[in-house]
């Protein structure tokens, strides 16, 4: 089942997983709900490697052991690398063609727009305390507008957000 799931994720979201990855896991077959959802994602994202794979291998390991995380990254990857090889043997036999860099050119709409749509679906995961988006909104700053490395601003913003959830973990319990 895992397989079969992720390997409709990997095959939908080619070239950007992360929003079928959350409509599937959350939206449609409910393993996981929102929040759980964005705090996995955030574990996936300060591990080195893909943030889906990860997300993929996490879920895998959560639902049945390595054997459910190697089933969960088989089938996101297994239809998705035989794509890529293929197009890369179309590209390099028709790749010279004009109208093939402005279909490429065209791609990158898409790529933004499926950012765009991520970004805006975790804002949905947060709890809505103050410190979450405090947290989102100097993460987004440091690393857009400041453009600090991530480990930089890992190495800031993890001990703030250990430090904020603690305080307001008190004040609110």
């Amino acid at each position: 089942m895992l397989f079969v799931q992720f390997a409709k994720v990997g095959l939908s979201g080619f070239g950007g997983c992360l929003p079928w990855a959350q409509r599937a896991l959350v939206e449609q077959l409910r393993w996981l709900d929102q929040k759980t959802f964005t705090e996995l994602l955030g574990i996936a994202q300060v591990l080195p490697g893909p943030n889906v794979c990860n997300l993929a291998l996490i879920v895998g390991t959560q639902f049945a052991g390595w054997r459910g995380a190697a089933a969960a990254l088989g089938g996101l990857l297994f239809a998705p690398c035989l794509i890529v090889l293929a197009l890369g043997a179309a590209y390099a036999h028709f790749g010279h063609q004009p109208q093939v860099h402005a279909a490429l050119s065209g791609m990158a709409s898409v790529g933004a727009g499926l950012l765009l749509a991520s970004a805006l679906s975790l804002l949905r995961g947060l709890s809505g305390r103050w410190a979450d988006v405090l947290l989102a909104m100097a993460a987004c700053s440091a690393l857009g507008v400041l453009g600090w490395s991530l480990w930089l601003v890992l190495a800031v913003l993890v001990p703030a957000a250990l430090a904020l959830h603690a305080y307001t973990g008190r004040r609110d319990g």
